[in-house]
């Protein structure tokens, strides 16, 4: 039996479990996709762009998938399982052991509210961080919410939920380096930089003005905002914020050790109130954290 801090700390692999899943396909047993997509044309391309409008507008990368498993069926799931078939055993006992759920089928999918059939990507938020956003298509949000309870419980650490505006905040106690947030037929799952707490980030994707969030940059809305329908993937880049950092000219720092330091500060300031959160702290004790760093 598996110790509950492996199990917490592998809650993670449920957002790369599950945008790989739904990449990869159905290996086993599952029902062939419909003959055409249920949506089309405009609404396909505004499905596919709405979780754009719950990330900052900063976001250096976003990648969707209309339809992963039409995508899967289109580049030959039978090769690709002929091919790595040891690598996809080991993946489904794992995830099996994980989270209890088979997440590697359509129906497994299913169970945990996740459409497979409908958008599903990623996004990294910023340069420099390895903050990493997955997002998936809730078909069943009961069943989503039920899943990350009892594989929290599962790790012996319990889920704390705090509804922001129309989002629904889920913050994984005990340990585990993940965050989620849920929108309105959308989930997204914040995994950990190593800096600052992933509920501070999915806290801030909750309460971001979709105003200025990144589908309403005019770069953005640029590059895709024409599309007539959605290709098999698709990505936006901005490479501006990558190569700035690279070479040390990154604007958050404004190049000088005092604009540095405040930004180190500030990931301190986050990480300890996410921790207290975590933890259950009351409200003074969560004010009184803040008011050290003012």
């Amino acid at each position: 039996m598996q110790s509950p801090t492996r199990s917490l700390r592998s809650l993670p692999k449920l957002a790369l479990v599950l945008l790989g899943s739904m990449l990869v396909g159905a290996f086993g047993c599952h029902r062939p996709p419909p003959a055409v997509p249920a949506v089309s044309g405009a609404a396909a391309v505004a499905a596919c762009l709405a979780p754009a409008r719950h990330l900052p507008a900063d976001t250096v990368a976003f990648a969707v998938l209309p339809d992963p498993l039409r995508l899967a069926d289109s580049l030959g799931r039978q090769r690709i399982i002929a091919r790595y078939r040891e690598a996809y055993e080991r993946a489904f006992i794992s995830v099996i052991e994980e989270l209890d759920h088979d997440l590697l089928s359509p129906s497994g999918l299913e169970a945990v509210g996740i459409d497979p059939h409908a958008p599903a990507g990623a996004a990294w938020l910023t340069a420099g961080q390895g903050a990493v956003v997955v997002f998936a298509t809730v078909g069943d949000p009961i069943r989503f919410k039920t899943a990350l309870v009892r594989a929290a419980r599962a790790g012996k650490g319990g889920v704390r939920a705090e509804v922001i505006g129309e989002a629904l905040l889920l913050e994984m106690r005990g340990g585990a380096d993940i965050a989620f947030v849920l929108f309105e037929g959308i989930a997204m799952a914040v995994v950990g930089d190593g800096g600052t707490e992933p509920s501070e980030i999915a806290r801030e994707l909750a309460e971001l003005d979709p105003a200025h969030s990144l589908v309403e940059q005019e770069e953005f809305h640029s590059a895709v905002g024409d599309l007539a329908s959605p290709a098999d993937l698709l990505v936006y880049v901005d490479p501006g914020p990558p190569l700035r950092w690279a070479a040390g000219l990154d604007p958050r720092w404004e190049g000088s050790d005092t604009a540095a330091a405040r930004r180190s500060l500030e990931l301190r300031r986050r990480e300890q109130l996410g921790r207290a959160r975590a933890a259950g702290a009351s409200a003074d004790e969560i004010l009184a954290i803040d008011e050290q760093y003012r």
